[in-house]
């Protein structure tokens, strides 16, 4: 069988297995070398104790990297995280370097929060994003429960945004995978179930299955989160409120739950702390405590104590997804289980050993079902992967073949444009240059704008429809980049038209002079020199597909307005050659929907806008040393798109704070970069936009206003 050469890239050490999310690593990690696979291993470690285990690592793998991950963490939407907040630029800088130009059949990314490490990765390699738990709304999870805010938490359209970014989407609880699925409804990626993971039950632990004695063990292990803090102290407290129960049980806590867990008069409690090996903490137990208040993903600890063949007590929330049909699995409450074990351990000691004996033959059949649904679970989730494996090889194959076969990708993201979206793609259809695609991205519209796309796409094979849930116009032509097959990329808005055979004339004078990039009869390439063109309305221009994938693919950042002029920028970064063809029209609908409108409109959101707009760009440059040799670029769009398109076209109607904001960033980008600038880009630049840099914000104001 041929070798799968997978890069898989993780925030879990894999060493020790004594936590949740190592352990479901390890054991994804064996299905896949039971599949032949040959995997480099990238730690982007958080864990103080990853770096220990690092010379174990290296043994195990074909390769292995660490990269430490930054402690601080920035909320982007102030609060809640966006979807990228955790991956720093400098990781994705790492990944490049150390990754780009090796051959990878998958690339498999653990967590949802570190997806946009797909976008370093071009569309040749299958992109598996292994889930582990659902991040959208666990603050309100949290909060329901009177807990705090812990870890990450971000919104779905955040979540759909980085879902969106995989071909394969795992996902750890049935539930789990409806909700993805709902989320990305319409959207070709494929959400399959993989379950928690059950490791083999080893000889010791089968053949070491005490009976009790006079007191009962019972036994609670866990990390210090938030949630479980909350759930075992609760527990514990309703648990006291029914004694007193004459020594008749103890309780062994283990892990970093230990310092956070309180302590009652009645109820005999030892605490372990730090746990080497988790077996060795079973082995004393009768029964497991497994008290949840909420939860989805993994329910690890479940796991581990059917692993180890031990009876336990768990509320629903802790048996979601797994097989189990005792009420000693399946409490809605914890009060109801702290209740019920009261009454009994005051049973005798013949019925309690019959029902540890019951338990334990439960945890054995449990056990066996899981086996039997993670099997077919694995096998589903392989053929899929060699499936498109295979599939991505055949479009290499095609792509090969591109020059001869599809001349032009014409990109429409559509959204509710019922009344336009007809013309839009007949004006396309009707050019006489044939070899084209049409690929059109319904980006979850209301109206009728699906079926009238649909209906067009029944009489001409060569326009593809993709339907997505609402993600905003970035997302959508990413998505037909990702998609396209063509010489050159050409997008047009969904509300647009163009002249009569204006993709003919634009690509007969590319092909002549060579170009990466060709306009119709707009001004934006007649301005300046090439090297001083700071941005283009993506929705009008010609862009030979090459210089957008190589050496690594370039993407629209998901911000909802003004995004094609940050992808413009960092395309022309790459850029040769470009011409205006004259000949060539194109003809721009301003509506009162339109994102532009609704901006003016609302002014109140482009500090927002303008915060993201440099952040992408700044990591742009950074990821590719661009800052050594295309600062003049950066500074005139900053110039350009920021200061004079949103700052200085609407200063009088910014509030103060909005105005500020603004400027600040404009002065602090000024300030790092504007003494690498050389003295041909000064001419392009004006005084009210250099005097930013020398003089506080109160003192331009007063002489600007």
């Amino acid at each position: 069988m041929t070798k799968i050469n997978i890069l898989w890239i993780s925030p879990t050490p894999l060493f020790p297995t004594n936590a949740g999310n190592r352990r479901h690593l390890k054991y994804m990690m064996e299905t896949a070398e039971k599949n032949w696979a040959a995997i480099d291993f990238i730690l982007y470690g958080w864990e103080k104790e990853a770096i220990q285990y690092n010379e174990q690592l290296k043994k195990k793998f074909n390769q292995f990297l660490y990269f430490q991950q930054p402690n601080k963490k920035n909320m982007t939407y102030y609060d809640y995280y966006g979807i990228d907040d955790w991956v720093s630029p400098e990781f994705m800088a790492f990944v490049h370097e150390k990754c780009i130009n090796k051959k990878y059949d998958v690339v498999f990314i653990e967590y949802v929060w570190m997806s946009k490490i797909f976008e370093i990765f071009n569309n040749n390699v299958v992109k598996v994003l292994d889930t582990h738990d659902v991040f959208s709304n666990r603050d309100f999870l949290l909060e329901k429960q009177g807990i705090e805010k812990q870890w990450y938490f971000t919104r779905p359209d955040e979540e759909a945004k980085g879902i969106m970014r995989a071909d394969i989407v795992l996902g750890i609880t049935e539930d789990d995978c409806k909700y993805f699925e709902n989320l990305i409804k319409n959207s070709s990626s494929k959400v399959l179930y993989c379950g928690s993971g059950v490791n083999p039950i080893s000889v010791y632990i089968s053949q070491n299955q005490k009976n009790i004695t006079s007191k009962i063990a019972f036994g609670y292990i866990a990390s210090s989160n938030a949630l479980n803090r909350v759930s075992i102290n609760k527990f514990l407290c309703e648990l006291s409120k029914m004694g007193p129960y004459s020594s008749k049980f103890f309780i062994n806590i283990g892990g970093s739950i230990c310092p956070y867990v309180q302590n009652y008069d009645n109820l005999e409690i030892y605490k372990k702390g730090y746990i080497e090996n988790v077996a060795d903490f079973y082995k004393d137990i009768d029964i497991m405590l497994i008290p949840m208040l909420e939860g989805t993903g993994l329910k690890i600890k479940t796991i581990e104590a059917i692993e180890n063949l031990k009876p336990f007590s768990a509320t629903k929330y802790s048996t979601n997804d797994i097989p189990v049909n005792s009420i000693w699995h399946r409490f809605y409450s914890i009060e109801q289980m702290a209740k019920y074990l009261a009454k009994w351990i005051n049973s005798d000691m013949q019925a309690k050993q019959r029902t540890i004996e019951y338990l334990r033959y439960q945890s054995m059949n449990i056990y066996n079902a899981i086996q039997e649904k993670q099997k077919i679970a694995s096998e589903m989730i392989w053929s899929t992967i060699k499936e498109s494996i295979k599939n991505k090889m055949s479009e290499i194959h095609i792509d090969s073949k591109m020059t001869n076969g599809i001349a032009v990708s014409i990109i429409i993201a559509a959204y509710n444009t019922e009344k336009y979206i007809d013309r839009c793609i007949k004006s396309i259809l009707s050019d006489k240059m044939h070899n084209i695609e049409v690929i059109v991205i319904n980006d979850g519209s209301t109206d009728s704008t699906q079926s009238i796309i649909e209906e067009i796409a029944k009489l001409d094979k060569r326009v593809k429809v993709i339907n997505q849930t609402n993600s905003g116009q970035g997302v959508a032509r990413n998505r037909g980049m990702d998609i396209a097959s063509g010489e050159y990329l050409y997008f047009v808005d969904s509300d647009d038209y163009i002249g009569e055979n204006s993709i003919f004339f634009m690509y007969q004078l590319c092909i002549e002079y060579n170009l990466d990039i060709c306009s119709p009869d707009r001004p934006y390439l007649s301005n300046r020199p090439i090297n001083y063109i700071s941005a283009l309305a993506g929705w009008c221009c010609f862009i030979k597909r090459s210089i957008v994938e190589q050496p690594f693919p370039i993407r629209q950042p998901a911000i909802r307005s003004g995004q094609d002029g940050v992808f413009a920028n960092m395309v022309l970064t790459r850029c040769k050659s470009a011409m205006v063809c004259n000949k060539a029209k194109y003809f721009y609908e301003k509506r009162e929907e339109s994102t532009f409108t609704l901006i003016e409109k609302d002014l109140s959101i482009v500090p927002d806008l303008v915060e993201q707009h440099i952040s992408s760009l700044r990591n742009f440059y950074e990821l590719n040393n661009l800052f050594s040799t295309q600062t003049s670029r950066y500074i005139l769009f900053l110039q350009d798109e920021t200061y004079k398109f949103r700052f200085l076209m609407h200063i009088k109607k910014y509030s103060y704070n909005d105005a500020l904001r603004v400027y600040l960033i404009v002065k602090s980008e000024l300030k790092a970069h504007l003494k690498n600038i050389d003295n041909n880009t000064k001419k392009y630049l004006i005084e009210d936009f250099l005097s930013i840099e020398k003089l506080d914000f109160n003192t331009y104001m007063s002489a600007m206003v």
